[in-house]
């Protein structure tokens, strides 16, 4: 359960991240240290003044992300039921603009899975072994308009709908902001809840400083209510930190460069997805013109051509060499074909 539970979780918040939480831009250079988000914590502080004039109500920039050069982020689930097993999620969020690129880390149930975006190029790693795919411009594009931070898909109608209490400024994660108490509804929660629930308390914190689009710094909130038929409580946290300072994200360690040396990727390959010592790939070209590439270029590189068959249209190969296997399934496409290989 709890694995189904995590995996559940992880895809709404991977799901919703990208615009849902206002526009970032400008702010501190110096690099802070990650938020502590856990069970128990302490009372909010009194805030640090008030406003003069009319407060405005928490609204959030509708242009999400845009403005960032840089940030950190996190977000931490945890349900427990009453019976005291406790189900935990969290997930550190980097993402650079220039160069273009993006991590995630979730860790649940002690199991972790990372996934990191550099240009066009993604991994997703887990136990010690990484799947690397290469998108194309519109996959690319559909990915940089977000995956993910908030597990709401619009945070600026959410706070549109919900009631308020405003009780000052604050200073969280490095910025001034203006903080309320919210009153949302049940129904607004559950895709961050995945159950029924009430008992709802819940605060945000939104950036309010020269330089700065309206963003939640911090959102959190705590529950009473039923997960699969079990009654418990539930606690959210996501904050938003280090804006605009330095950070790199590199490939993972655990990630080679694709396929071996001597197993050429066909140069008009397109939709790529490697692992390992295999390889999936389409191209706009005929199977019978990328079968003869490879006819060519794995003999030039000291393959030995075992079989070379063709039915109903898919041309498959079977390659030896020093001991290794390699096969090629080619099947035609409506336009184009797709490529399967794998090494033995």
């Amino acid at each position: 359960m709890k694995r189904t539970l995590w995996i559940a979780v992880s895809l709404v918040a991977l799901a919703s991240l990208a615009c849902s939480l206002g526009g970032l831009g400008g702010g501190t250079t110096e690099e802070s240290a990650p938020p502590q988000a856990t069970s128990g914590e302490a009372p909010t502080q009194p805030p640090e003044g008030g406003e003069s004039g009319e407060v405005p109500p928490p609204e959030v920039a509708s242009d999400a992300l845009e403005g960032l050069d840089s940030y950190r982020g996190r977000i931490v689930w945890q349900w427990t039921s009453e019976e005291g097993t406790p189900e935990y999620m969290e997930m550190e969020i980097e993402e650079t603009r220039d160069p273009p690129a993006k991590r995630y880390v979730i860790n649940a149930e002690g199991e972790s899975m990372e996934w990191i975006q550099i240009g066009d190029t993604t991994w997703i790693c887990s136990d010690g072994s990484c799947i690397q795919s290469q998108q194309n411009e519109e996959m690319t594009a559909a990915f940089g308009q977000g995956p993910m931070i908030f597990g709401l898909e619009n945070a600026s109608e959410f706070l549109e709908g919900t009631e308020y209490e405003y009780l000052g400024q604050e200073t969280v994660n490095g910025v001034r902001t203006r903080h309320y108490i919210l009153t949302p509804s049940p129904m607004m929660l559950m895709p961050l809840t995945a159950g029924e629930v009430d008992d709802i308390h819940s605060e945000v914190w939104i950036a309010n400083e020269s330089g700065l689009p309206a963003y939640m710094a911090r959102f959190t909130f705590s529950w009473k209510g039923t997960h699969e038929g079990e009654a418990g409580s539930g606690e959210y946290t996501f904050d938003i930190y280090d804006v605009n300072v330095d950070i790199t994200i590199e490939p993972p360690e655990e990630a080679g460069s694709g396929l071996p040396e001597d197993i050429p990727l066909y140069p008009n390959a397109t939709n790529v997805v490697t692992m390992e010592a295999m390889a999936t790939f389409t191209s706009p070209d005929d199977p019978a013109t990328v079968a003869d590439f490879y006819r060519t270029e794995l003999a030039t590189l000291g393959w030995n051509p075992e079989t070379d068959e063709s039915m109903g249209g898919i041309i498959m190969q079977t390659w030896t060499k020093e001991g290794r296997q390699l096969t090629l399934t080619i099947s035609p496409m409506e336009e184009g074909c797709s490529v399967l290989i794998g090494e033995e």
